[in-house]
């Protein structure tokens, strides 16, 4: 629920929200496992899960000629229960946060202006990452899960510069720090056998600089680029051994679009994302790429369109490379990289008024998903 008041030079907003988010999990192994490092017997999982997250805030947008200052502030409450039937362990935890935020615009003859920002962000571990049950299917190499996982206040300094006329470019420079992050860590407990959980052990800093623009080459042709380039350093303590890891990393995407009048349009996508920095290692980069056109029919109601993702690229090869004091260690997999789509889409009508939304709200990026899905390949 959101609410904005405006005034003479100024706007008032405010708002809440509620989220509630439930898992449950019943998994059964056919095949006997012995009884070691935390398993029953059968090698069941059984687990529920709930999350309840509550928020309020207030802002206020001023305007004075070019310029333009927002002061806001959120305060968010979490209440997380949680029960893994395998391991007799019970989750119960609850904290709260007050997260500010500060901006301050300057227009310069309205085709541009630079911004300068402050903010904070929580992230929240998933459950997949709190999941005691250790998983065997590899092997030589167990994945468990941690249920002592705490959130991660992130702090955010931005500045930017915008341009806009017939098209628009945008330039930013991000510095970020944040202390007791969610690590991956790969363990040797066992000869042969490499453990990978997470700890909040962490300090994270990386500086990003970052470009996005828009721009009609012709009336038929429209481009895109949009990249990242950042500096990242991060360290931390595992079993005493003090690890710490920097270097570059980033990412450059492509987009295309021709529009070809009543006939269709084409569009073509181009993607790099380097390897990336994890405290114990890197893994792989990869490139990205995609095809897809689409036809109007039938007085623009019908819609055939079709795509096509990394046409020459059947699987993607990934490569994560774990250096420690004790092993060293390279783990390669394949991921089918490859996808055919095709869609029909029918507009049976169309509104008399475009359905307006609030601009202002709370998005629900809080969670800090598997941190492995950059070193598995998954977008």
């Amino acid at each position: 629920m959101d609410y904005a008041h405006p005034m003479k030079l100024m706007e008032m907003s405010l708002g809440g929200k509620y989220t509630t988010r439930d898992g449950e999990s019943d998994f059964n192994s056919l095949i006997p496992i012995n009884e070691e490092n935390g398993n029953n017997k059968n090698g069941n999982n059984r687990f529920l899960n709930k999350q309840h997250i509550y928020t309020i805030y207030n802002s206020y947008n001023l305007k004075i000629k070019d310029w333009g200052i927002s002061l806001g502030a959120r305060f968010e409450g979490t209440e997380n229960k949680a029960n893994f039937y395998a391991t007799n362990t019970e989750i119960k935890q609850r904290y709260s946060n007050l997260i500010p935020s500060f901006q301050l615009l300057k227009k310069f003859k309205n085709i541009s202006s630079v911004n300068l920002g402050y903010t904070q962000r929580i992230q929240r571990p998933d459950i997949n990452l709190m999941n005691p049950f250790v998983n065997k299917s590899d092997p030589t190499f167990y994945f468990v899960g941690n249920p002592d996982l705490s959130p991660v206040t992130n702090h955010t300094f931005s500045l930017g510069y915008s341009w806009f006329k017939k098209g628009f470019v945008n330039i930013g420079t991000n510095y970020s720090s944040a202390r007791n992050t969610i690590q991956r860590v790969i363990e040797l407990k066992e000869e042969n056998i490499s453990y990978a959980t997470y700890y909040n052990i962490g300090k994270d800093r990386r500086f990003d600089i970052n470009l996005n623009t828009n721009y009609p080459l012709t009336k038929a042709i429209n481009l895109s680029l949009n990249g990242t380039v950042s500096y990242v350093n991060v360290n931390g303590s595992v079993q005493g051994a003090m690890y710490e890891n920097d270097g570059m990393q980033g990412n450059a995407y492509m987009y295309i679009n021709y529009s070809i009048p009543k006939i269709a349009r084409i569009s073509a996508n181009l993607g790099y994302y380097s390897p990336t920095v994890i405290l114990q290692g890197s893994s792989n980069g990869y490139v990205y790429s995609s095809l897809s056109a689409s036809k109007q029919l039938l007085k623009n109601k019908l819609t055939i369109s079709g795509s096509v993702s990394n046409p020459f690229q059947k699987y993607r090869t990934v490569e994560n490379r774990i250096r420690t004091a004790d092993f060293s260690q390279a783990h390669r997999y394949k991921n089918y990289f490859r996808n055919f789509s095709l869609n029909l889409s029918y507009n049976f009508g169309k509104l008399e008024k475009p359905i307006k939304k609030n601009k202002k709200g709370i998005k629900n990026e809080d969670k800090i998903e598997n941190i492995e899905k950059a070193e598995k390949g998954v977008n």
